[in-house]
C-alpha cells in the first residue's frame, strides 16, 4: 500500500482542551437572542484565521446552543452566558450543509470502528459551518458544514 493511500481518510481527529465559551443560551435561527449573537460573534477579531463558533443541539427539545471560544479580551453582552467547555478528542467530517449527512455518518460509524474509538455521550457533539461559505456556495454549489462527534478509546 503507498503512502497516499494509507492517509485517505476522510475522518480527522482533533484535541480541543478544556476552555471557556460564550453561549447564546438555547434557542433558533431568527430568535432575536440568535440574531444579536450572530452579529457580536461576527464582530469578533481576536481570533482572525480560524472561526471559533460551534452549534449544538439546545438542552430544550427542538433548540440549539451557539458558542463562540472566549477570550478574556472580548466584551460579551451580558445576555450571553461565559460557560466551561469539556474539551477532548473529537472525530470531524465534513458534508453538505443544510442536508441529511447520513453518507458522511456512514463513513465516521467506519472510521470509529476501523480505529477502535466509540462516541463519548458524556460531551456534546456539536456543527461548524466553514468559513468562506459564500464563495464555497458559489464554487461548490452548497455551503460545507464540519460535524463534531466527541470520541474516545472503545474499552
Amino acid at each position: 500500500m503507498s503512502v497516499q493511500s494509507e492517509w485517505t481518510e476522510k475522518v480527522r481527529i482533533y484535541f480541543m482542551p478544556d476552555c471557556k465559551m460564550v453561549s447564546s443560551g438555547d434557542g433558533n435561527f431568527g430568535d432575536e437572542t440568535f440574531d444579536h449573537f450572530d452579529r457580536w460573534m461576527s464582530q469578533q477579531t481576536v481570533f482572525p484565521i480560524f472561526s471559533y463558533d460551534f452549534l449544538r443541539q439546545g438542552d430544550k427539545p427542538g433548540t440549539f446552543n451557539w458558542n463562540y471560544v472566549y477570550d478574556p479580551r472580548m466584551q460579551v453582552p451580558d445576555e450571553f452566558e461565559i460557560v466551561d467547555f469539556k474539551g477532548g478528542y473529537y472525530a470531524v467530517i465534513t458534508s453538505i450543509d443544510g442536508k441529511r449527512a447520513d453518507a458522511a455518518m456512514q463513513i465516521r460509524d467506519e472510521y470509529l470502528k476501523k480505529h477502535r474509538l466509540v462516541i463519548d455521550d458524556t460531551r456534546p457533539a456539536f456543527g461548524h459551518v466553514l468559513s468562506g461559505y459564500e464563495l464555497i456556495k458559489q464554487t461548490l454549489g452548497a455551503g460545507q458544514m464540519d460535524y463534531w462527534f466527541p470520541v474516545k478509546r472503545a474499552q
